[in-house]
């Protein structure tokens, strides 16, 4: 019964991460398109393969003053 209750509650906390993740890459693209800043394909693919919440928040806080793309994803 342990084992049962531990395993939920990690699927519970994998799931609450994914759900971050998500809508934190979700923020950064309309960041993005609000700043009228045009993806390339490779571009939105390192977004959306990006699982690490530290490194998209700091995407999101580099839109601000951002010229280009490349001064956001660096």
């Amino acid at each position: 019964m342990v084992a049962h209750e531990e395993g939920r509650e990690e699927g519970h906390k994998s799931g609450l991460t994914e759900g971050e993740i998500k809508g934190r890459r979700e923020a950064l693209l309309r960041l993005l398109a609000r700043a009228k800043m045009t993806l390339t394909d490779s571009d939105g693919a390192r977004i959306q393969a990006c699982s690490e919440v530290g490194t998209l928040d700091r995407w999101i806080e580099n839109v601000l003053g951002a010229s280009s793309i490349s001064d956001v994803l660096t």
